[in-house]
């Protein structure tokens, strides 16, 4: 397996680096053991054997896997040919639901199951795990599946979402709940029930199956960046959200979600243009110059906007005093870890929203070389924070990446300094708006950038306790060794709820401001 190239390398161009498909896609793993399978078998025609049917990549409607079935899914059927104008109302009556659809927190306990693989795909198994396990995320797509399922947006230009749907349809809730007040020691391991594994075929057909103008191809056996998947799904289901609901005749513009990033369009290149910019005043009286960095088309937030993206504000203040912002949008907040000062995750937070000085700065008004500095704070906070440790750097010397092993120090209970908050913006968000839970790490497991393999620890609510998943292994875990992990174990994804948004402790809250 290998990591063609990562989101994470600081030295090297910027994360938009994605891994590109060859011309010709190469026969699978799979594929392969087959023909010697059936080589096998018919130079030994009189010896009985058990075939299992290679993966198949063709496309069709995402549907289930056949959970509980142990071996790979069969091609989904050809999807029938639907006309335009009843597509078009589909896409309509789904684009309304998203507008109208309100965030719901709710944890819902699940049974757990495994993901089987077998070529390859653990970066996809480890992030479709820790989505799973994020209640708003499942909350979603659980009620989309409920109001349309993927029978109802055939026809529809939504690939990814009609395979997030096949993939949550497999999952079924747990009948008893163990009390999460039992405590680790005294749960016995039979306490821990799990479902049968199955393979989410669904998602594996739909990046199989990408178009060509996709920055993010995949081709069977090779294995990708889990962070890389992570961001191109979010972006992805965000901008086919984002498309029917633009088909709605009258688009509700205020339906946004409190204390996200209102009238952000993450769809787009980089934009910046005249009609971007405006005009900010500080409270101490100063003008400053605000652009965003993609086009704002309409003030309609998709769910996935609403779920998890962020927004960061980059000022530049020039020695004559002028200031000038870009507020750039995120649903991964990247952290540079390669600083030898940094050994926790605070200190990366704190470390990556230090202001820096510019050297050779020319002011473009007066065409003159004067003294700069560049600071980069957060002037939105989501409701699911995801860090990404960037630890796959580009080394010069060799001309390769290579994997920082460094052991990062992280909490379950994360609160964001009010230093890296925007002056613009960080008297909005109250203390518990600025406190994080955490309720899923992906690690990557391995010494080489270029080989290795991704788990994923999650936080059960129904059992009360942390589970480890790998592939098609689900076991229990404690919560030290989810803090602190084998060396070459290193955790690479965050993902974090906001404490203001998690049912079931703000009637805590009054008690203990009590006291």
């Amino acid at each position: 397996p290998q990591i063609e190239s990562t989101s994470s390398t600081a030295s090297a161009p910027q994360p938009n680096s994605w891994a590109t498909a060859s011309a010709q896609q190469p026969t699978s793993w799979a594929n392969i053991l087959f023909t010697k399978q059936k080589q096998n078998s018919q130079a030994n025609s009189d010896k009985p054997m058990a075939r299992i049917q290679p993966f198949s990549a063709a496309p069709g409607v995402a549907g289930t896997s056949g959970a509980g079935m142990g071996g790979g899914a069969a091609p989904s059927p050809v999807p029938p040919v639907v006309p335009q104008d009843i597509a078009d109302t589909k896409s309509r009556q789904f684009g309304e639901f998203l507008l109208k659809y309100k965030l719901s927190h709710y944890s819902t306990s699940l049974l757990p199951a495994g993901l089987s693989n077998r070529s390859n795909w653990c970066f996809v198994n480890a992030i479709l795990q820790a989505l799973v396990a994020c209640p708003p995320f499942y909350n979603l797509f659980k009620q989309v599946n409920m109001e349309f399922g993927v029978p109802g947006l055939v026809g529809t230009k939504t690939t990814k979402i009609q395979a997030i749907l096949g993939f949550v349809k497999e999952f079924s809730p747990l009948e008893t709940i163990v009390k999460p007040q039992k405590k680790e020691k005294m749960r016995k391991k039979e306490d821990i029930r799990t479902g049968a594994c199955f393979e989410p075929s669904s998602v594996y057909k739909m990046l199989l199956n990408l178009p060509p103008k996709d920055s993010f191809q995949v081709i069977e056996g090779r294995q990708e960046d889990a962070e890389e998947f992570l961001t191109c799904l979010l972006n992805g289901l965000s901008d086919e959200m984002t498309e029917v609901i633009k088909m709605v005749p009258s688009m509700n513009n205020n339906n946004k979600e409190p204390g996200g990033p209102d009238g952000v369009d993450v769809e787009g290149g980089q934009g910046g243009g005249q009609d971007d910019d405006w005009q900010e005043v500080d409270a101490r009286g100063k003008h400053c110059v605000t652009r965003r960095v993609v086009s704002q088309e309409n003030n309609s937030v998709s769910p996935i906007q609403a779920l998890a993206l962020g927004m960061s504000r980059s000022s530049l203040r020039s020695g004559s005093g002028e200031i000038s912002a870009t507020l750039q949008p995120f649903f991964t907040l990247q952290l540079d870890i390669q600083h030898p000062d940094i050994t926790s995750l605070n200190q990366a937070l704190l470390k990556n929203f230090d202001s820096e000085d510019i050297e050779g700065y020319k002011n473009p008004k007066t065409n003159q070389v004067e003294k700069a500095s560049r600071s980069l704070n957060l002037e939105e906070l989501p409701s699911i924070l995801i860090l990404h440790m960037k630890r796959f750097v580009y080394d010069a010397t060799t001309g390769g990446v290579q994997k920082t092993l460094k052991p990062v120090e992280f909490s379950v209970d994360l609160e964001i300094p009010k230093s890296v908050l925007s002056n613009e913006t960080r008297a909005k968000f109250s203390q518990r708006q600025r406190q994080y839970k955490l309720f899923a790490v992906v690690y990557h497991n391995g010494r080489e950038a270029t080989k290795g393999h991704y788990v994923t620890d999650i936080y059960h609510t129904g059992y009360g306790c942390w589970l480890h998943c790998d592939d098609a292994t689900v076991t229990e875990t404690g919560e030290e060794s989810v803090l602190k992990p084998s060396q070459t174990s290193t955790p690479y994804i965050l993902f974090y709820r906001r404490c203001d948004t998690v049912i079931g402790q703000e009637k805590k809250e009054p008690k203990q401001s009590q006291k």
